[in-house]
């Protein structure tokens, strides 16, 4: 090979080397995919939101777990809010209770109706929540949210909530109260209205209460599910032959107690309840 065809070979080689070094000046590397994916200022907001340094979001390098992260932190937002508003709904609740209790159910009806707007607004809020992340909230804060939308005739809901407690490892007592919640439902006006099966949510209860192994208790359960029994029939204006059955059991509950056993919290009510079946059905 003559001298001048070598030199024309070298000055080629380097010619394709210097075009390829040419190509990689005007074209950069592509960014690594995190920061394709994530624009600055969605990365500046996540940082102040959680306080976490920028290289530290140097391991989100693939798209699942970016998104991942994000469903996590508004996981995480939602579930803070829940919480709150579950709170306030509870402090109504046991508001309206407290008000039952002690027979004032005009002062509870106008401490509903004052507060429906907000009342409306907080359960919608969590029902969304609940359909999101129908794990996330624990067995008092379903039957809280079922109470309230039961108070707002949304029965169908309520029912909906709280036929996703698990009940699997309840004793006596949180079942035979998951009953009672479930019969009340049934029994209230609404889209879920079906009193036979309200019915048999009671009688499920009351089976429970029946295992219970302390007397006291025991009695104040039965106490407490015959009234509520008794007090449904009364509103539903059932027969006074088919309700009579219940009264006089009620009764001998009420005869039967021992005044230091447990069934003192329930009394006031079960009274009410008995006064207003001797109102309803005098020659019983």
């Amino acid at each position: 090979m003559s001298d001048d065809q070598s030199l024309r070979d070298r000055v080629l080689v380097l010619e394709s080397r210097l075009i390829e070094l040419k190509d990689r000046i005007e074209k950069p590397p592509k960014p690594p995919l995190w920061k394709r994916i994530v624009s600055w200022e969605m990365l500046r907001n996540l940082m102040v939101v959680v306080g976490i340094p920028a290289a530290g979001w140097g391991a989100y390098t693939v798209l699942d777990e970016q998104l991942i992260s994000q469903k996590a932190l508004e996981r995480q937002a939602r579930l803070s809010i829940a919480s709150a508003e579950l709170a306030e709904l509870q402090s109504f609740n046991e508001g309206v209770f407290i008000q039952q209790a002690q027979d004032n159910d005009r002062v509870a009806f106008a401490k509903t109706e004052a507060q429906r707007g907000r009342v409306e607004r907080l359960t919608k809020n969590l029902v969304a929540f609940w359909q999101d992340y129908p794990e996330e909230l624990t067995r008092s804060e379903k039957t809280t949210l079922a109470e309230a939308l039961l108070g707002l005739q949304q029965t169908d809901t309520a029912l909906a909530v709280a036929n996703t407690v698990d009940e699997t490892a309840m004793g006596p007592i949180w079942q035979g109260d998951m009953d009672l919640l479930r019969g009340r439902i049934l029994f209230a006006r609404g889209p879920a209205q079906d009193p036979d099966a309200a019915r048999d949510a009671l009688r499920a209860a009351l089976a429970h209460a029946e295992t219970h192994p302390d007397d006291g208790v025991r009695l104040g359960l039965m106490e407490k599910y015959a009234a509520v029994r008794l007090q449904n029939e009364i509103w539903l204006d059932t027969r006074c032959s088919d309700v009579v059955p219940i009264a006089d059991f009620l009764q001998t509950l009420v005869d039967d107690a021992d005044p230091e056993g447990g069934v003192d919290e329930v009394r006031e009510v079960t009274l009410r309840v008995l006064d207003a079946h001797a109102r309803q059905c005098p020659d019983s």
